[in-house]
């Protein structure tokens, strides 16, 4: 799978940098994204704000070919298990 990897800036977040991983949503088959999003709540826990650690681990919007993760050796794993397929 093709990943598409930028960092950027969270306009409600404006002194942290983020990192998005974009892939081909279209050409995903729905058990596809489905694997996808369990194997990340596995590894990084639920998505959006977490008490625990008071911060956004991972943003999921795999239905549009979008994650966006808060620290980079996140992406790195995530590139490492889903970039060489």
């Amino acid at each position: 799978m093709f990943i598409h990897v930028y960092p950027f800036i969270h306009p409600a977040d404006p002194y942290t940098q983020r990192f998005m991983a974009a892939f081909a949503a279209s050409k995903q088959h729905p058990s596809d994204q489905h694997k996808i999003r369990q194997w990340c709540y596995e590894t990084f826990g639920g998505a959006g704000y977490r008490l625990d650690t008071d911060e956004i681990r991972w943003h999921d919007s795999i239905h549009f070919g979008e994650i966006e993760f808060s620290r980079e050796e996140d992406l790195s794993l995530f590139l490492l298990k889903w970039g060489g397929n």
